[in-house]
């Protein structure tokens, strides 16, 4: 009788754990999209999928004031334009970004990259990705596996600084970047608390 209650009770925690997981986002749609937050500083992040990758409103605390970015990306791991009230951002891949998909195989994915303010040419140099691991990342009762992706990107002198990108493959999303110093120590970084589905 007591295994029987046991079992009865670790069926029903399952079936509960089951449904939660299948509340969990799995890819990134255009419809309702992705909507990823942190509580404090506040942050929150909604990707939708568009006809050529990505889109982003994103909504940040800093100083006590409220900042909006939109943003567009060709692939998560390649942003294309950022757009705020100061200007327009934009890079400019002379790779295809779609080879980012391979990075499991290849490893590294580098490009020549031109940075753009506007339409003017401010900058030129090379992005490089490398697929250094994997690992975990929660979010709430959510879990993915991840991509652990060190991403630099070098515009003139190199100060060694990079980005350690964490890419679920599973969202199509990055969903923790790591500002790094050129001694492997983190400088600063975005990992949001929660996800769940964007609403209409």
């Amino acid at each position: 009788m007591i295994w029987d209650l046991a079992y009865r009770s670790a069926a029903i925690l399952a079936v509960f754990a089951s449904a939660s997981f299948a509340d969990c986002p799995k890819r990134v749609d255009g419809v309702n999209g992705i909507l990823l937050t942190r509580t404090q500083p506040f942050f929150s992040s909604l990707y939708k999928a568009t006809a050529t990758g990505l889109s982003e409103s994103r909504v940040m605390v800093k100083g006590g004031a409220t900042e909006e970015v939109s943003a567009t990306y060709l692939h998560a791991l390649a942003p294309q334009d950022r757009i705020s009230a100061k200007n327009t951002v934009s890079l400019h891949y002379t790779e295809p970004v779609a080879a980012l998909d391979d990075l499991p195989r290849t490893k590294v994915w580098q490009s020549a990259v031109s940075v753009f303010v506007g339409a003017v040419l401010a900058m030129e140099g090379t992005v490089t990705m490398t697929l250094i691991g994997t690992d975990e990342v929660s979010l709430g009762p959510c879990h993915y596996p991840v991509w652990k992706v060190e991403d630099r990107l070098v515009l003139g002198e190199d100060d060694g600084t990079y980005f350690l990108q964490y890419y679920a493959p599973e969202l199509g999303l990055v969903v923790a970047s790591i500002k790094m110093g050129a001694d492997g120590k983190p400088i600063n970084g975005v990992q949001c608390d929660t996800i769940e589905i964007g609403q209409d």
